[in-house]
């Protein structure tokens, strides 16, 4: 499941994340960043695992739930859940945890005229 993010926010993605309970994983094969949170403490599975794809001024966090570890053969093969109840409920949650952290706008009303003091100080 994608949640796009497109506003401004008073942390970075990975921080937002983190705050949303999820640890950093970097895969030893590849490289690549993800980050996890396991649903079970002190087991590696089942866990939500997802992965922060970030553009200029906005992020997807691409969320899905494993299971356990896929794995056949020689080959590792990915058997995340990418919908269900589970993976929606997760979704709204990590939804209203980085709300939290909006960068709030103030709006200036048309009417209210503005002065520069910067010359007083």
């Amino acid at each position: 499941m994608k949640l796009n993010f497109n506003k401004e926010y008073t942390k970075r993605p990975e921080a937002l994340i983190r705050v949303c309970g999820y640890g950093k994983l970097i895969s030893p094969r590849t490289g690549q960043v993800s980050y996890a949170r396991h649903l079970r403490r002190g087991a590696r599975y089942p866990r939500f695992h997802c992965y922060i794809d970030e553009k200029d001024t906005t992020f997807t966090i691409n969320l899905h739930l494993d299971q356990k570890q896929a794995s056949y053969g020689t080959h590792t093969a990915h058997g995340g859940d990418y919908d269900g109840q589970a993976v929606e409920e997760e979704a709204k949650r990590i939804q209203e945890v980085i709300d939290e952290h909006l960068i709030e706008k103030k709006e200036v009303p048309v009417d209210t005229p503005t002065y520069d003091l910067s010359m007083f100080g």
